[in-house]
């Protein structure tokens, strides 16, 4: 994980997790995201983690640390670039907290619902579901 000590800004071209904890979020079909797992709910950020100096255990344990908070279990995560939030008019920006240093968040999301639909829709055609290890 990174330096808690020394974040960098998120680059365009930076790798980022949004954790699943819902089987609703993904196609049994096909194993793709929904749109709905990239829905900034109940706030206006949606909260993910840099894979920045991040091992795959590491990752994997901030899910299933996440999960365990929500009450859920952990289905994956939606690998995404940062660049596709910000193809949306989107931005990312580091937000470390105590327990992830890698934590970031997509702010700047409308109000309007449908709006916000349509910018999850654009992020999650070119995310990637990596189901949960365990």
């Amino acid at each position: 994980m990174l330096d808690p000590a020394n974040i960098p800004p998120v680059s365009r071209d930076e790798l980022l997790a949004r954790f699943v904890i819902s089987s609703n979020h993904i196609r049994g079909s096909n194993n793709t995201v929904k749109p709905d797992a990239f829905i900034p709910h109940p706030r206006l950020e949606l909260s993910l983690t840099r894979h920045l100096a991040a091992t795959e255990d590491e990752l994997w344990k901030e899910g299933e640390r996440v999960a365990t908070i929500r009450s859920k279990t952990l289905y994956g995560r939606a690998d995404v670039l940062a660049e596709a939030f910000e193809a949306e008019d989107l931005t990312v920006e580091a937000k470390p907290i105590l327990e992830n240093p890698n934590h970031a968040d997509a702010i700047n999301w409308p109000a309007d619902k449908a709006q916000q639909k349509m910018k999850a829709t654009e992020i999650a055609s070119k995310s990637h579901f990596v189901p949960s290890p365990s």
